[in-house]
Order: C-alpha cells, then sequence, then structure tokens
C-alpha cells in the first residue's frame, strides 16, 4: 500500500480522533443523564450506542490492514498459539479438586439451569453426559468440567479439541493433576472442530463450550453451523466471541505489531514493552482496565 493509504507507523494518528470523539459523546450522554428520569436514560443511552460504536470505528486503512489479516485467520491463530499457548497456565498451579481458573458456564449445575431451567436430570439419561470444548485451549473449560462433573458424581465424556498441540498438552497435564476417576472421561483432539463429524468424535453432544473461537475463523457463520451440526436436538451451547467495545485499545496494538514488520515475540518483549509504559491517560487501551490489567499482561 501506498503511504497515502497507510501512513508510517510512527506519524499514524491511530486513536487521537476516535478517542476525542468518543470522549465528546460520553462527556454529553452524562450531562444529559443528570437531567432525565431512568426510563428517559435509557432510551438516550439506545440513540447514543450507534454513535459511539462509530467513534471508535477504526480508519479504512485499518479495516483493509485486518480484512487482509483475516483471510488467513485460522493458519495465523494455530501458529500464534503453537507459540503463545493460552490462556498462559501452569499445571504445577492446579490443586485436586480445585480448579485454577473458576469457568462458571462449566458445571452441571450452570448447564441444568440455563440451558434446560434447572430441570434436566443427568441420571435418567442412562449415558455419560457428553461435551464438546471446541477450541479449548489450555483447559480452563475442560478442568472445570472435569472436576465439577466429577464432584458432582455425574458420569461424563469430555472432549477437549484445539488447534494448538502446545495448547493440549497444557490442558492435558492440568487434567491428570485432579486424579480424576473412570466416571469422568477426558479425550484430548488436535485439529480444528471444522474438520469432524460426530463419528470422528465418539457421536453428537449434549453441550457444546465454545469461548474466544469463532470470532478468529475466516467465516465465524460456517463455524456456528458445524458446532450446531455436533449438537443433539436437545443440546445447548456456550458461546462467547470477542466485543469491539470490550476489547477497546487491544485491537489498536495488534495493528500497531502488523504495522512493525517485527516477529511476534521480538514486538512483545521490546517496542510492546516501551509502549505500554507511555500510554498517554486518554489513550484507549489506557482507558481500557480490564483489557489493561486482565488481558494485555498475560499476553493478549
Amino acid at each position: 500500500q501506498s503511504s497515502t493509504q497507510r501512513p508510517p507507523l510512527a506519524a499514524t494518528p491511530m486513536t487521537t480522533t476516535t478517542t476525542t470523539t468518543a470522549a465528546t459523546t460520553a462527556a454529553t450522554a452524562a450531562s444529559l443523564a443528570r437531567l432525565l428520569a431512568p426510563c428517559e436514560l435509557r432510551l438516550l443511552l439506545l440513540l447514543l450506542l450507534p454513535c459511539l460504536v462509530r467513534a471508535l470505528e477504526a480508519p479504512a486503512w485499518v479495516k483493509e490492514l485486518r480484512a487482509a489479516n483475516c483471510a488467513r485467520a485460522t493458519e495465523d491463530v494455530s501458529e500464534m498459539y503453537e507459540d503463545l499457548p493460552y490462556p498462559p497456565r501452569d499445571p504445577a498451579d492446579e490443586v485436586p479438586g480445585q480448579p485454577f481458573a473458576v469457568d462458571a458456564p462449566s458445571t452441571p449445575a450452570a448447564i441444568s439451569h440455563y440451558l434446560h431451567a434447572g430441570n434436566l436430570d443427568f441420571s435418567a439419561l442412562g449415558r455419560p453426559f457428553r461435551v464438546l470444548v471446541a477450541g479449548g485451549g489450555t483447559g480452563d473449560a475442560t478442568v472445570m468440567l472435569a472436576v465439577s462433573f466429577h464432584m458432582a458424581q455425574i458420569p461424563a465424556e469430555i472432549v477437549h479439541v484445539d488447534l494448538s498441540a502446545a495448547s493440549i498438552a497444557v490442558a492435558r497435564r492440568r487434567v491428570e493433576a485432579h486424579n480424576l476417576s473412570g466416571d469422568v472421561k477426558v479425550t484430548f483432539h488436535h485439529g480444528s472442530f471444522l474438520d469432524v463429524r460426530p463419528g470422528d468424535l465418539g457421536g453428537l453432544f449434549d453441550f457444546v463450550n465454545s469461548v474466544g473461537v469463532v470470532h478468529h475463523l475466516a467465516s465465524p457463520a460456517a463455524g456456528l453451523r458445524a458446532l450446531a451440526a455436533l449438537l443433539r436436538p436437545e443440546g445447548g451451547l456456550f458461546l462467547m466471541v470477542y466485543g469491539l467495545l470490550g476489547r477497546t485499545g487491544v485491537y489498536d496494538v495488534q495493528d500497531m505489531w502488523r504495522l512493525s514488520g517485527l516477529p511476534r515475540r521480538a514486538f512483545l518483549e521490546g517496542p510492546l514493552q516501551a509502549l505500554l509504559g507511555k500510554l498517554p491517560a486518554g489513550n484507549r487501551l489506557a482507558l481500557n482496565p480490564r483489557m489493561w490489567s486482565r488481558k494485555v499482561k498475560q499476553g493478549d
């Protein structure tokens, strides 16, 4: 791309205009909020939401950069998580019966409550409850499922699928740390859930957990169809995808890395550290404390 399409990194005002616009919109909303009744306030927020989203939109050249990256999404994601298994977990932190990371949706109680109005009788199935963790990474959901079903004395078959062999290795060691008995069986499959059929994984599933995965695909819609094809008709799905507003600032840093031309680790260990130490107060990442404290510092 020419310099008119993609300004040099050092000269690119990546957040100034959008931050100012968003801040002005937010300040206006706050001023009006003090004058309105709760019902009027809710209506105002609904009307202003599109303005806030537009204010956070990236420039056209940044959208082109991201679109080019998405074209090879599966390959890039596989390579990234092979190099940097995510989330960073140490199997030594697992205490038998006490998962290091609490994954609230991945328990028998949550599954029964949210998908079956609390009326799911696991014993009436007459077989183990089958769960697919699609894109399980280093195992937060898989460990929580295995431990919680074991403690509830509910037989279960859990299949952990991931593109990253390095992540699977961590997840496997974390599960092994809990010394689970035969009532809960955990198996691992290295590959993409897009490429498997129910017969490849032992049949259809009662529950699918897919967190932080589908949006990485070249076609998220195709990903959803693939997950639905692995579910029993009465089964349910827990799905989490990244949100534009919730990850404010993170995408800006990712764009900076792509523009730098540096290998990932060289950027993480060099320019990124200097950048994070000098963010101005109005920077979008600095204004997003959850991403700053819980995601960026973990290597996201």
